[in-house]
């Protein structure tokens, strides 16, 4: 993956959906840091993070108690992947992955109907450590690995699969940019409002395989301006007719401002009207 497509992706994702702000407001305005430096946290810690996950899975249910229990129990690999990074830390290590599979299928179990939410622990254990976790929707795990919805294929390919990508990325930014592996880490992140890589891989994520945006399919043609920022134009050259197409509607409705919800409905009908078909990752 090209580095600009993470910036690419991001500014998109703040387009497409609408839901992005309660991620921001979540993360810098509600949760306590501190509290959560501790294997027992508050129900008002426990709840305002359920909140936020019901904030985009309003069939969430998350109890608050039960979770509590769960942080308690899996607080030992959350802080000793405190310092961790995906893009860095040794995904080689088969007990790291063990215990990770672990946390997810526990934190999957969080509600109290007993159902497993995969998508939402996914999202909880992002909060929890936004520089390792990368958070996944049922589109994005179908397209980017072969396993189930579990743990195991979370821990042993899911994240795997990020830390490739997220590498390329960086490298690719170090050897366009002439930057070393750090600075092109900041670089990355300073044109993507300070968001963590993991983040950004959700966003990347998101915006190709579950909104099915097709300036991520592989159908641009990449400038630089002076200043270093990168623009991206839509190229026709390398898709297909139907592509081309969609892509054009893509772009009519976001010179409209159609965003969040508007956006997301206009491009369910194009795709119904359509017959779309999701593109080859």
């Amino acid at each position: 993956m090209n580095y600009r497509k993470l910036i690419e992706a991001h500014r998109a994702f703040y387009i497409g959906e609408n839901r992005a702000k309660n991620y921001d407001k979540y993360m810098t305005e509600q949760k306590d840091w501190k509290a959560w430096q501790t294997p027992s946290i508050s129900a008002t810690e426990a709840e305002k993070l359920l909140h936020f996950v019901r904030s985009w899975d309003r069939f969430f249910r998350g109890d608050s108690s039960i979770f509590q229990r769960i942080y308690h129990e899996i607080y030992p690999l959350i802080r000793d992947l405190g310092n961790e990074r995906i893009e860095s830390v040794n995904l080689n290590d088969a007990e790291l992955k063990a215990r990770i599979s672990d946390a997810f299928d526990r934190v999957a179990d969080c509600t109290a109907i007993q159902r497993y939410e995969s998508t939402d622990a996914s999202k909880v254990l992002h909060t929890i450590l936004p520089d390792f976790f990368v958070m996944w929707d049922d589109q994005i795990k179908n397209w980017t690995v072969n396993g189930g919805n579990d743990g195991r294929t979370y821990a042993d390919e899911f994240l795997p699969k990020m830390q490739q990508e997220l590498n390329e990325a960086i490298e690719s930014c170090m050897m366009e940019m002439k930057l070393d592996r750090v600075q092109a880490v900041d670089y990355i992140r300073e044109q993507c409002g300070h968001e963590t890589l993991a983040k950004l891989a959700d966003e990347y994520n998101y915006v190709k395989y579950t909104l099915k945006d097709p300036s991520l399919g592989g159908m641009e043609t990449l400038n630089v301006t002076k200043h270093g920022a990168p623009v991206i134009h839509l190229g026709e050259t390398i898709i297909a007719q139907k592509q081309i197409e969609f892509a054009k509607f893509v772009e009519e409705l976001k010179k409209k401002g159609a965003k969040g919800e508007e956006y997301r409905e206009n491009v369910k009908q194009w795709q119904r009207e359509h017959r779309e078909q999701p593109q080859t990752p």
